[in-house]
């Protein structure tokens, strides 16, 4: 309370006495007193209107008594909610990140464990890499030649929901949604140990809406929308022609053929410029060149699956590792030659293993 709203209590306090006493008085009939009373009253009630509070008190005081804030102090208040949204908004940004990646890993975790369980039930045989039963994927140009068709494909190509027939290439570059990419997934040989389409889609990968300023390129696949997130490399049961055009021999079609699980990369993390993930993930065999690149979509980081069935995040290292990464550059044909650091290829290339 202020000096002043003192003083004013004071001064009313004070008037009133001088009111009793007067009026105690009058009722004695001392006209005289009465007199010199009232006088002293009239001038005890002048000295209490002249006690008026300041500007600032006044606009602190509202109809019925009610205290509101000053313009001073409403503004310090709203600097003090600014500071606190500014301090909080990056560590809620952060949270959500930290969620996208937990999801992520946690879908690398039951592919691998649905991959491991698919070779215990078939006898060892691996689930094919290659997205495609029926050599869709490439018209049938490679037919036997390219080890086809790969009917336990881990994922099918698109297919219509109603018809179940797999689409063409402009069918699937005009598709208006990813509703024929999810049942090509829900045909895939790992699908019966998944259950659900949203396992093979990072909540960080937004390729499932459209992409303004998208360009279609005719090739394999080629699409503005994308679903699955994750690959399988090309050694795990994918195609013998490919493997062999990019410097390798053959793939292995059996787990027994895998003498390091714990080491074989089951799933990565990608996303195809052109389109959905078509077939097997590659890289160069015979040298140091990148054939898909990797997908980082956490960061520095990227979730992978393994053939023993765990999953982990990895940090990529290399700057070219993340600058093809983050531009989604088409790599493809003879590869981009690795520079300014390899230690990115050669964990990955170390994770490679040919059949014997």
């Amino acid at each position: 309370m202020s000096q002043h709203l003192q003083g004013f209590f004071v001064v009313a306090s004070r008037a009133a006495l001088v009111r009793r006493e007067t009026w105690r008085t009058l009722s004695e009939g001392d006209v005289s007193t009465q007199k010199d009373l009232g006088d002293v009253a009239l001038a005890g009630n002048r000295r209490v209107n002249s006690v008026k509070p300041t500007t600032g008190e006044r606009h602190r005081v509202l109809r019925g008594g009610v205290s509101a804030f000053t313009l001073i102090e409403l503004l310090v208040v709203i600097a003090v909610i600014a500071l606190l949204v500014g301090l909080l908004l990056p560590a809620l940004g952060g949270a959500r990140n930290a969620a996208r990646v937990t999801k992520c890993l946690a879908n690398q975790r039951s592919i691998g464990q649905a991959y491991v369980t698919y070779t215990n039930d078939f006898k060892e045989s691996l689930a094919s890499s290659w997205t495609d039963s029926a050599n869709y994927s490439n018209a049938g140009v490679f037919g036997a030649e390219d080890g086809g068709p790969h009917t336990n494909s881990w994922i099918d190509w698109p297919r219509d929901p109603s018809t179940d027939v797999p689409l063409t290439h402009a069918q699937i570059a005009s598709a208006p949604d990813v509703s024929a990419q999810k049942r090509g997934i829900e045909v895939g040989a790992l699908f019966a140990y998944l259950g659900d389409v949203q396992v093979y889609h990072c909540p960080s990968d937004k390729r499932d809406i459209a992409r303004s300023g998208y360009t279609l390129n005719g090739a394999p696949g080629t699409s503005a929308l994308a679903y699955a997130t994750y690959s399988i490399p090309n050694y795990l049961a994918g195609s013998n022609h490919y493997e062999a055009a990019w410097g390798g021999k053959r793939v292995n079609t059996r787990v027994s053929q895998l003498w390091r699980p714990c080491d074989n990369f089951v799933t990565i993390e990608e996303s195809d410029p052109r389109g959905i993930n078509v077939n097997s993930w590659a890289m160069r065999l015979d040298r140091s060149a990148w054939l898909d690149v990797v997908t980082i979509w956490h960061d520095d980081k990227s979730t992978i699956a393994y053939a023993d069935g765990h999953a982990a995040i990895h940090t990529w290292v290399d700057a070219q590792t993340r600058s093809l990464a983050r531009n989604m550059t088409i790599v493809g044909g003879t590869g981009t030659t690795v520079t300014g650091g390899d230690r990115d290829f050669k964990f990955l290339r170390e994770r490679w293993q040919e059949a014997p």
